[in-house]
């Protein structure tokens, strides 16, 4: 029923990896323009479904969030919770002193609060200790339990889990889980526990760190401990998952396991560890499982050598090329991880292009690094085409941050390699970003000689990029008084239009045309900004449509 958002919804396959073909009005959008028109669709979107009933989203472990996600929360928060009965809540590691609040721009806000978990007390940890064992335990056990796991809710369960299986406590006739015999004979042979109330306690300063319980003493030495114990034929599963991520697909396992192990040798391969609390069954899906807690994979992928590692992320990667090829961010980290050159280079290319149309700029600086860093890899003469793509692309996403030196070093190398392919687009666009530099810098006599070497680049040639360079330096040449010249930029750039038979370009023309006549008819204006709007209709961009009603009216 919300047929506003019809034109936007394309938009949506940039932030769910899904193929939805732009339309005419989403195609003609820059990346600024996309990423505000997707936020904007996603806020209009939480708000309808929250008059509806009151909405809550949770993010589980935010500290791993990207910088588009980051920014989409900061906008969800500032415009949704505050409009509607929406809560959003994040949970997260607390941040290092030196990093810095990670939503520092959330803690402003009037309706933002920030809880921080403490370590529990006895009494919260003598709650879950009776929930783990299903029984009360005695007081000399929860203070073991206590001092021992510092007031951490998983390090209880684990410890109760280790000392059940190392019969460091036992269970009573009458259901009362205590402290076995021969670790009570260790705690006083060192003098640690008293009897109190008529029952053992510890002593108000004993140290357990002075004795060994035959227990790990930390929370990775435990979760170690429950993995050492699974069978060694479900090891290597165990490790394969752990290559995989937090959630496992058991398809993709299955492709990846270096065993070759059928699906139904997995599955119970998985429910056997479920049974063992070292991963669960997802309730969303049969196909799909889940690790206890993060801390566990981290401890499991931890264990593996340097090489077991990049030969796992390696095999997974071509195993996600075959199963999931739109999985192009997970493709490109594995592969990355794994050393798989050839499948790394092409896949980060792709992510940096994704996150570069999501507008999260360093994010996509990240994947064109680790892309570029794919091509040294391989031989030169393979790459001379992607490696000029990707300093390009870090050529504009360096301008966009205001790195004038990074973009100038990425451009200078992408004329380089544009020139060694005979590329004369690519040698336009190269220029064109360092027109682009300098006129973000107020440098506009710099800007407009390398848009003119932009033009030289393309030796006549009709082309998108020839319109471009007209229309930035159409604009510059306004804002420098320089109508006449401005002029005829704009009838290069139409005439570019109509001979490629590009409405866009024509609309945009149109648009600049009518800003140079502003200065002198208003009518003449309105007439370039009408035949704009009627470009703009014919390709049914609806923002280009706005823009024009606009300038109309203020004329």
């Amino acid at each position: 029923g919300h047929v506003r958002w019809a034109v936007r919804l394309p938009l949506l396959g940039d932030l769910l990896g899904l193929p939805i073909p732009d339309n005419p009005t989403t195609a003609a959008m820059d990346n600024t323009l996309r990423q505000a028109t997707l936020f904007s669709l996603l806020v209009e979107m939480l708000q309808a479904w929250a008059m509806e009933q009151p909405l809550v989203l949770l993010v589980d472990n935010a500290h791993w969030m990207d910088e588009a996600s980051r920014e989409l929360t900061k906008i969800l928060a500032q415009q949704v919770c505050s409009t509607v009965p929406a809560l959003i809540l994040l949970s997260m590691r607390p941040s290092q002193k030196e990093e810095g609040p990670l939503f520092s721009d959330l803690v402003s806000l009037s309706n933002y609060n920030e809880f921080t978990l403490t370590e529990m007390n006895e009494a919260e940890v003598a709650a879950i200790a009776q929930r783990t064992l299903d029984s009360q335990p005695t007081r000399l056990l929860l203070q073991i339990i206590q001092q021992t796991a510092r007031g951490n809710p998983f390090y209880v369960g684990e410890l109760l889990s280790a000392m059940q299986k190392g019969g460091q406590i036992i269970r009573t006739e009458t259901g009362e889980w205590r402290v076995s015999d021969e670790l009570i004979d260790l705690l006083r042979q060192a003098n640690l526990i008293v009897q109190m109330d008529g029952q053992r306690q510890l002593r108000p300063d004993a140290d357990l760190s002075k004795i060994k319980m035959g227990i790990p003493d930390s929370i990775h030495g435990l979760i170690l401990s429950r993995l050492d114990r699974l069978p060694e034929t479900h090891k290597t599963t165990l490790k394969v998952s752990s290559v995989i991520g937090y959630t496992i697909d058991l398809e993709l396992l299955s492709l990846s396991h270096p065993e070759k192990k059928a699906r139904p040798e997995i599955e119970s391969e998985a429910s056997y560890m479920e049974g063992e609390d070292v991963m669960y069954r997802e309730l969303s899906a049969e196909n799909l499982y889940a690790f206890m807690h993060h801390t566990t994979q981290e401890v499991a992928y931890d264990i593996l050598l340097f090489t077991q590692r990049q030969q796992l992320h390696s095999v997974v990667a071509e195993a996600l090329v075959q199963y999931q090829p739109d999985a192009i961010t997970e493709i490109a980290y594995h592969a990355y991880a794994g050393e798989a050159w050839s499948v790394s280079l092409q896949y980060n290319l792709t992510a940096g292009n994704q996150a570069r149309q999501l507008h999260a700029t360093q994010q996509g600086i990240d994947f064109f690094q680790k892309a570029l860093k794919s091509a040294d890899q391989l031989p030169d003469i393979d790459t001379v085409k992607e490696r000029m793509q990707i300093h390009l692309s870090l050529g504009e996403l360096y301008v966009a941050l205001g790195r004038h030196d990074e973009a100038g070093q990425n451009l200078d190398t992408a004329l380089t390699l544009s020139q060694i392919q005979n590329d004369h687009a690519a040698e336009a666009q190269a220029c064109r970003w360092y027109g682009r530099s300098y006129e973000r810098r107020g440098k506009y006599t710099k800007a407009l000689d390398w848009l003119e070497k932009g033009f030289t680049a393309l030796n006549g040639s009709t082309s998108v990029e020839e319109a471009e360079l007209s229309l930035i330096a159409g604009l510059i040449n306004v804002r420098q008084g320089n109508y006449a010249r401005a002029q005829e930029l704009c009838e290069r750039s139409l005439q570019v239009g109509v001979v490629l038979n590009d409405t866009a370009v024509q609309a945009r023309t149109y648009n600049l045309l009518g800003i140079i006549d502003l200065r002198s008819s208003g009518a003449n204006a309105n007439e370039k900004f009408q035949q704009s709007l009627h470009q703009y209709e014919q390709i049914g961009n609806l923002y280009g449509q706005a823009t024009c009603h606009n300038r109309i009216a203020n004329g």
